[in-house]
């Protein structure tokens, strides 16, 4: 199963007559690059107006709604990042799958490699 943390991936290819021992060990969360800015330029527009919307609004509550707006802001992070992680696993799964399908077409002459 592609999903589990960390994906530990053994196989052994042929290749040009040579038996090469493949072992990689894979955390997912270590794919995802955290210091780059994923979704440029638009994101930094989308924030920017999100900040000043935010602002407005923390200036038109009383303290009760500003924690709930805090707690609401929390919440939605928290959503957000959770599809972010399945969306990525997702993704790399069927990148993995697509991997393995192709060197299993080269390794036992499974034909054309027309994708």
């Amino acid at each position: 199963m592609c999903g589990g943390t960390p994906i530990i991936i053994e196989s052994k290819l042929a290749l040009d007559g040579k038996l090469l021992n493949i072992q990689e060990d894979i955390m997912i969360n270590q794919l995802f690059d955290e210091t780059r800015n994923y979704g440029e330029p638009e994101r930094s527009k989308y924030a920017q107006e999100i900040d000043e919307m935010h602002k407005k609004l923390v200036e038109q509550l009383e303290q009760e709604g500003r924690l709930y707006l805090d707690r609401l802001e929390t919440a939605y992070l928290q959503q957000s990042n959770a599809e972010l992680k399945d969306v990525f696993v997702e993704g790399f799964c069927a990148a993995m799958e697509l991997v393995w399908e192709i060197i299993d077409r080269l390794t036992h002459g499974g034909g054309d490699l027309a994708l």
